[in-house]
């Protein structure tokens, strides 16, 4: 992944061709590491359009990163 993709900020936008359709903008951070990201967190989703009834079964959020060869990262989680 290339640093074009790093510290972009979270946007909606709609898709004008398709009614009710909205494209989503997801920031990835990055460095000399690998890379993290949010593919979707309702806090942060919600206000901005996503559908609330998606995170009606528990789905709060979705991470995913990558680690270079050699990097140890440290496990979070919550009750």
């Amino acid at each position: 992944m290339t640093e074009q993709f790093f510290g972009k900020e979270l946007v909606a936008r709609q898709i004008e061709a398709i009614p009710g359709l909205l494209e989503f903008d997801i920031p990835v951070h990055g460095d000399n590491r690998g890379w993290f990201k949010e593919n979707f967190q309702k806090e942060k989703m919600v206000p901005l359009g996503f559908p609330e009834s998606f995170f009606a079964e528990g789905k709060l959020q979705n991470n995913v990163s990558f680690s270079r060869k050699n990097v140890l990262r440290g496990l979070h989680a919550e009750p």
